[in-house]
């Protein structure tokens, strides 16, 4: 009897209910599968959510070739249409309309398991207030400032959460397990700062932010306190050290290609004598998962400008210097890298 058979299956009425159920940490019990018989009686863990589908890995197995595909983030479930689904009571049948709708799997789902290491995380999740003059010394910090936060700051911290969870942008189950609220000219603001046990998908992070200004005013941090708090205060100055600043880089109107993409940041970071940093972006960006994140990586490096802007209007040709093989081995279960 499989681990997860000693509690109960949860009832599923239907496709929506379904989606409703599947979160980070959410398990799925495979009662029987007809064209991976493997997966029979193993217990899949839900790492990623995404509005089509979902990511899971086997549940104790990190090693499984189901667990390490697709970069870690484990198998990945489209959701079928609501006609491929039979819902009977705690048990899910999916049909398989490549083999004419004959039976492909039944599955049970289970909630979250509930381990100490969860329950002691979330009792060290901590809302702190503010005075927003305290914004000003945290030069050295960054973090997503979100404007106009009415409610309950525990139902802000939960939510987005959740929302960034959903989106891809929170990565790898990680969560924020805090986060500030402050008032400036009778706002109510919430930061949720960036720390090392928090993974993001900055590229997505940015994208998400820009998309939903209208609604959350998102901003970053290293923007909010110069625009609304009148800068930093000034470091205590230690010694003189030079910073190096980035070079600009006409990317925007380009050929979105990743691959010309780190081309041209490569050739500009060359050209302003920063031969180390160049191959040391292209080692990154070529160990990454995804576009998004390419594109993060790349704007560590240069300042990414439009080929529109009379200050970049360097002229770049076709041609770099990279010498790339690809090889893009494709099996059941796995998607390509940049997809």
């Amino acid at each position: 009897m499989n681990a997860t058979n000693a509690r109960q299956p949860i009832a599923i009425k239907n496709l929506a209910d379904f989606k409703r159920h599947i979160q980070p940490g959410t398990e799925i019990y495979v009662r029987s599968h007809s064209v991976h018989p493997d997966l029979e009686g193993l217990t899949r863990v839900v790492t990623r959510v995404q509005t089509n589908g979902f990511y899971s890995v086997i549940k104790g197995q990190p090693n499984n070739k189901w667990s390490t595909c697709n970069y870690g983030k484990g198998i990945r479930q489209d959701y079928e249409p609501a006609s491929f689904y039979r819902f009977n009571g705690s048990t899910i049948q999916i049909l398989d309309r490549r083999r004419g709708n004959r039976p492909l799997c039944e599955i049970e789902v289970y909630e979250k398991e509930q381990t100490e290491a969860m329950n002691d995380r979330e009792k060290k999740a901590a809302i702190s207030r503010i005075p927003a003059e305290n914004l000003r010394r945290m030069q050295s910090a960054e973090g997503l400032v979100l404007q106009g936060c009415g409610g309950d700051p525990k139902d802000w911290l939960e939510g987005m959460n959740d929302l960034l969870t959903r989106e891809d942008i929170l990565l790898d189950g990680t969560r924020f397990s805090e986060c500030a609220v402050f008032e400036h000219d009778g706002v109510t603001n919430i930061l949720f700062p960036f720390r090392e046990d928090v993974r993001l998908d900055m590229g997505r992070l940015a994208m998400w932010r820009l998309q939903t200004h209208d609604n959350f005013g998102g901003t970053w941090l290293s923007d909010y306190v110069p625009n609304r708090l009148g800068g930093f205060e000034e470091a205590p100055k230690e010694q003189p050290q030079e910073t190096q600043k980035k070079p600009n880089c006409p990317l925007i109107g380009q050929d979105g290609n990743v691959f010309n993409l780190i081309g041209l940041a490569s050739r500009t970071l060359k050209q302003n004598g920063l031969h180390d940093q160049a191959t040391e972006m292209r080692d990154r960006v070529y160990a990454c998962g995804s576009y998004y994140e390419a594109l993060g990586i790349i704007g560590e490096y240069v300042n990414i400008t439009s080929v529109d802007d009379p200050d970049d209007s360097e002229d770049f040709d076709d041609d770099s210097d990279l010498d790339i093989d690809c090889d893009e081995d494709e099996d059941e279960g796995f998607e390509p890298s940049f997809s």
